[in-house]
């Protein structure tokens, strides 16, 4: 998660930055740190996700809502 602050906060174009902050509120969510992910998550802006990722955030929402670390596909979110 350290490496991903560092490489986000470097990145310039607000489309990978959606998406590295995307992957980081994942990795929140899957090591229990269900605060940091729905933080995360928030600062995100959507309009610059990819419309994929933009529905999988919705899904993966109710996860962190629900405390919830199991390991997801990205095809079940969609």
């Amino acid at each position: 998660a350290e490496l991903f602050l560092k490489v986000i906060s470097l990145e310039r174009k607000a489309p990978r930055k959606a998406e590295l902050s995307f992957r980081l509120a994942e990795i929140y969510r899957r090591s229990g740190q269900f605060l940091d992910a729905i933080s995360t998550l928030d600062g995100i802006a959507f309009e610059d996700l990819h419309p994929d990722l933009q529905l999988a955030s919705k899904k993966l929402r109710d996860l962190m809502l629900e405390k919830n670390d199991c390991k997801v596909m990205f095809k079940e979110l969609l």
